[in-house]
C-alpha cells in the first residue's frame, strides 16, 4: 500500500501524560523490529506519506497545541515504521502546575527503528514580573534544560522562583511537584477516582537522617 494522506482536520483529547513520558522509563525506549524486504506471512506492506500542513489539535487537561506534520509510514500494519517531523506551531502545555506557552517546537523521527524524536523545544512562562524562558534538546532518553530570564537571574534563583509558583520554596518542590502529579494521575486511573493527593516528600530521602513514611 503506497501513496500519500492528506490530512484536513485531526483533533486529540485523550489525556497526554507528559509525566509518564518523563518519568517513566520504560516508555522512554519503544524499539520496533527492523523493516523486511519482503512481506511477512501476507502482511501489507506501507509505504505512505502523510502529510498535515495544519489543524492538527490537542486539547486536554495537560495542553492545547496546533500541530503540522510531515511523515513517512513503512513497515507493515503490525511493525509500522515511522520517519519525519511533526511541528508545534502555538499552544500552552501545563506542567508541575504551571503553565508554559510554547513558541515552538520540532520533533524529528530521524530512526524509523525507535519512536524517540529528536527535540527542540522553546517555551516560556510568566512568574511575578519575570517572564521566564525555557529550552528543552534531546531525545527522550537524554535530554537537556536551558533558563534565562528577563529581568535577568540566575538559573538557581529561577528554579526557585518556579518553585514557589508550584507551592514550594526551594528547587527541591520543582523536582518533586511533577512526580507527585504522575503519582496522583496513575493512582486516579487505577482505583477510578475523582481526585487523589499524594504527600511526595516522605517518598523521597531526609538530610535529617529520620525514616521516610509516605502520607
Amino acid at each position: 500500500l503506497a501513496g500519500e494522506v492528506l490530512v484536513h482536520n485531526a483533533l486529540y483529547t485523550k489525556d497526554l501524560d507528559l509525566q509518564t513520558l518523563v518519568f517513566e522509563k520504560d516508555r522512554k525506549k519503544i524499539v520496533l523490529p527492523t523493516i523486511e524486504t519482503g512481506a511477512e506471512d501476507g502482511q501489507l506492506e506501507l509505504d505512505l506519506f502523510v502529510k498535515a500542513p495544519q489543524n492538527i489539535e490537542i486539547k486536554n487537561k495537560l495542553a492545547e497545541l496546533d500541530l503540522r506534520a510531515n511523515l513517512r509510514i513503512q513497515g507493515t500494519i503490525e511493525k509500522p515504521q515511522l520517519e519525519g517531523r511533526v511541528e508545534v506551531l502555538r499552544g500552552t502545555i501545563l506542567f508541575g502546575n504551571r503553565e508554559y506557552r510554547i513558541i515552538s517546537g520540532i520533533l524529528d523521527f530521524s530512526d524509523p527503528s525507535r519512536l524517540n524524536p529528536d527535540m527542540n523545544i522553546q517555551a516560556e512562562t510568566v512568574v511575578q514580573e519575570y517572564k521566564i524562558s525555557l529550552g528543552i534538546e534531546g531525545n527522550l532518553d537524554q535530554f537537556t534544560l536551558d533558563m534565562s530570564s528577563e529581568p535577568e537571574l540566575s538559573k538557581g534563583q529561577i528554579t526557585q522562583l518556579l518553585a514557589a509558583g508550584s507551592g514550594g520554596t526551594n528547587g527541591y518542590n520543582f523536582v518533586t511537584k511533577p512526580i507527585q502529579t504522575f503519582v496522583e494521575g496513575q493512582i486516579e486511573k487505577a482505583v477510578k477516582l475523582d481526585q487523589f493527593t499524594v504527600d511526595v516528600d516522605p517518598l523521597l530521602p531526609n538530610s535529617n537522617g529520620k525514616e521516610a513514611t509516605p502520607k
